[in-house]
Formats: C-alpha cells, structure tokens, sequence
C-alpha cells in the first residue's frame, strides 16, 4: 500500500506567513547591532570535540537573533571541532542543544566550567548560556518562537 501525503497549499502558506511575521521583524532590527559570537554545543558531543553547527540552519538562526557562529569557515553544515577551537573563538554566548532533557545541558554546562581550555571563555565566565531543545533550531514552526528568544538574550536591550 502506498501512502499519499496530501498538502493543504493554503494552511502551508498561512504557516509561512505566520512564521515570517515573527521572524523578519526581529531579524531587520539586529541587522543594526553588532552580532554578538554564538558556540552551538549540541548535547551529542564527547569531551574529546564538541559536535557543532558549521553552514547549517542554526548559523542562520543565530544571524537572524543578531548573533554570528564561531565556525565560518565550512561549508559542512555540521562537523566536529575540539573545545580548544572554541575556546580560542572566546565566544560571548553558548547555545545548548538538548535532545531530551535538561539534564544534558547541565552535564554540558559544568564540563565546561571545569574544562582547561573553556573554563575562561567569555561565555562561561558570565554564565550566557542557552539551553533549547534541538527542534527549536531545526527546519519547523518552533524557528518562528527561537529567533526572537534568542534576539532577547543576545541583545536584551533591543
């Protein structure tokens, strides 16, 4: 048996637009601030190398909340780089991306607190930590809720 996916064309556009009226507004407004530099620590990396975005969504996610990703310089949307490469980025905020729970992001959020190379980052020694759940950075109608999220707290005074 095979199975049709059927679309409604008019709820598929109302949703677009829907998402963009939440999305563009924020994202024309941090294109006047000076982008803050974002780590993506997601919660499947190990203690030998994080596992992070690279040209992925979440680089443009962050873009759009008036921040920049660490990792400019691929074209893979997402690789493994070592805590010693973030740790020489300095990056002001650090965005956890959690699968089931928080529990992951604590776990992440002492690691690198404790870490050698991170334990003096700029976003470890202010506590900027984001924590959010992997389906608030990946292709759905929750991007619509992330961008202004994290806009707020990359630039609260926006």
């Amino acid at each position: 048996m095979k199975y049709k996916l059927i679309i409604d064309k008019n709820a598929e556009e109302e949703i677009i637009a829907e998402m963009k009226a939440k999305i563009d507004p924020v994202a024309e407004k941090m294109q006047s601030v000076e982008p803050v530099s974002v780590a993506y620590v997601d919660a499947s990396s190990s203690e030998e190398s994080v596992f992070t975005a690279g040209d992925a969504l979440v680089a443009d996610i962050f873009r759009k909340a008036g921040g920049e990703n660490i990792v400019t310089d691929t074209t893979d949307p997402w690789l493994n780089i070592s805590w010693e490469q973030v740790a020489a980025a300095d990056p002001e905020w650090i965005v956890i991306g959690v699968y089931e729970g928080v529990e992951d992001a604590d776990y992440w959020i002492d690691f690198l607190k404790n870490h050698p190379a991170t334990a003096s980052i700029r976003a470890v020694q202010n506590e900027n930590f984001i924590v959010t759940g992997l389906v608030d950075l990946t292709v759905g109608e929750r991007v619509a809720d992330t961008v202004p999220m994290l806009a707020a707290k990359f630039h609260p005074d926006k």
